[in-house]
């Protein structure tokens, strides 16, 4: 898939053999991803590069600081962030995904094809009729 050869995700997942596993699935489906396990790690990498990111996956338990903070510090740095947030745990509370930007959540355990359309998703141009749901 061509396509999507430029686009670039990056996974924040704490659990490395999943964030492994995600990235090559991802890759095959033809994006480039950056997968980091920790929140310090996934700042970093959007102060660094933010604009080359298209979307962030990212599992709301990580060791080193609450998933909500690493959206919130996303959020502050590129508003419009695309964002797939995950968790073993009930979905968020919508506040914390509430500002601007397509957010979508996926319960885990899900398969890596859910994975991938939620990512489509969330690429998608949004216009009223295709927004997101709140």
């Amino acid at each position: 898939m061509s396509e999507h050869a430029e686009v670039r995700l990056l996974l924040v997942e704490d659990e490395d053999a999943l964030g492994k596993l995600l990235a090559r699935f991802l890759e095959r489906a033809g994006f480039a991803v950056v997968a980091v396990t920790h929140g310090v790690q996934a700042i970093v990498e959007l102060q660094n590069g933010d604009a080359a990111f298209a979307a962030m996956i990212l599992d709301l338990t990580l060791p080193d600081m609450a998933g909500e903070d690493v959206l919130a510090a996303a959020r502050g740095l590129r508003p419009g962030l695309p964002v797939i947030l995950t968790s073993g745990m009930a979905a968020p509370v919508r506040s914390s995904a509430a500002a601007p930007g397509p957010t979508e959540f996926l319960m885990k355990p899900y398969l890596p094809a859910r994975l991938e359309e939620a990512v489509r998703r969330v690429l998608e141009p949004q216009s009223p009729s295709s927004s997101t749901a709140s």
